[in-house]
């Protein structure tokens, strides 16, 4: 789950769930809906337990402010470690 403060809800953010295909290995779906006033909330459904790393990426070229969600499963990173 991931709360944005001061952040309206767009067509774009609305139709997101509509980009994740069924075959995607991790995400069963994503919901984008206003929280309160001021708070837009996104809920990412998972299929199986994965780690996450977040990192906050600063504008570059035509790129403005980013957040970057990587999830890697649980499951593959375990298998490879060991």
């Amino acid at each position: 789950m991931i709360d944005i403060n001061d952040f309206r809800l767009s067509p774009v953010l609305h139709k997101l769930s509509q980009q994740v295909k069924r075959a995607d290995p991790f995400i069963r779906g994503i919901r984008v809906a206003k929280f309160d006033v001021k708070t837009l909330r996104v809920v990412i459904d998972l299929k199986q337990p994965v780690r996450q790393d977040i990192f906050y990426l600063y504008p570059v070229a035509n790129f403005q402010h980013r957040l970057l969600v990587m999830q890697v499963s649980v499951l593959c990173a375990f298998l490879v470690i060991t």
